[in-house]
């Protein structure tokens, strides 16, 4: 399964907020808006699911989640 978020900064804290249907179907199944790193974390290793992040400031970047540093 593939989903795509789109990276965020708040406040200093990284918020990845879904942007595909399947990522929206999950965030509103764990009841959140957006994802931490923790929360795809678990979701890369625990579903195995392929996250693919956008960012705001790059339109039509996308690049794969590789590494988290919880």
């Amino acid at each position: 399964m593939k989903i795509k978020v789109e990276y965020k900064s708040a406040y200093g804290q990284a918020r990845y907020y879904p942007t595909c249907d399947k990522a929206k179907a999950l965030a509103y199944l764990m009841k959140v808006k957006t994802f931490t790193p923790e929360t795809l974390l678990d979701i890369t290793s625990k579903l195995g699911a392929e996250v693919l992040v956008s960012f705001a400031e790059i339109p039509g970047f996308e690049a794969p989640l590789v590494n988290l540093s919880v």
